[in-house]
């Protein structure tokens, strides 16, 4: 082997060496790159994007000129405080035409006593008298009852210690299997007892 044939044997072989060193460092650099991040540092992430995201799904929602909502709560106090109002007493009305109105021949007139505690003192004379004149003529075999809604109202009297109502109903009267429907009015009469207003006299008409 001549002298020539060896230097270039010496080239090749530095060649083939500095290949190898060169591929090895690459090979490290993209396993370094390649590197699964920590566990703790995703969740972080995770975490941050997830209330990025809700963040901007409430502010999607949201538009920007509305107002919080009034969250409106009942003070037992106050309420006992405030004076009565005419749409408050036509709220009863509707109430005790409703229950006074609803009457089956086996239920002993509770509609009757059941408002005794909403009475004056005349009114539970009469409920009393009432009960006790019809109680012979109660459930005789044959099923009768009639319930009553109430649909609108007008007050027809208002002053500080009196106020009259007229309620407007629809009534379904049921007597052996027979429906029968219709609309009727009933006054109620209103009078003030002390800080309340009780029932002083209901009429149909």
């Amino acid at each position: 082997m001549n002298k020539k044939t060896k230097i270039i044997i010496a080239i090749v072989l530095v060649l083939a060496v500095l290949i190898g060193i060169f591929l090895a460092l690459t090979n490290l650099n993209n396993d370094k790159q390649e590197e699964p991040k920590n566990v703790n540092e995703e969740s972080e992430i995770e975490d941050k994007n997830n209330k990025e995201t809700e963040a901007a799904l409430e502010n999607t929602d949201k538009p920007a000129n509305q107002e919080e909502p009034i969250v409106y709560s009942f003070n037992e106090e106050e309420e006992a405080q405030r004076e009565i109002n005419k749409e408050d007493l036509k709220q009863m009305a509707f109430a005790i035409s409703e229950r006074f109105g609803s009457y089956s021949n086996e239920g002993n007139y509770g509609n009757i006593s059941d408002l005794k505690i909403y009475m004056t003192e005349n009114m539970k004379t009469w409920a009393e008298n009432y009960i006790a004149e019809n109680s012979d003529n109660d459930y005789s075999g044959s099923y009768y009852g009639i319930t009553t809604t109430a649909l609108v109202g007008e007050i027809t009297e208002f002053d500080s210690d009196e106020v009259s109502i007229t309620v407007t109903t629809k009534r379904k009267e049921v007597e052996n299997s027979q429906e029968n429907i219709f609309n009727q009015d009933i006054i109620i009469n209103f009078k003030k007892v002390g800080d309340e207003y009780k029932v002083d006299g209901a009429y149909w008409q």
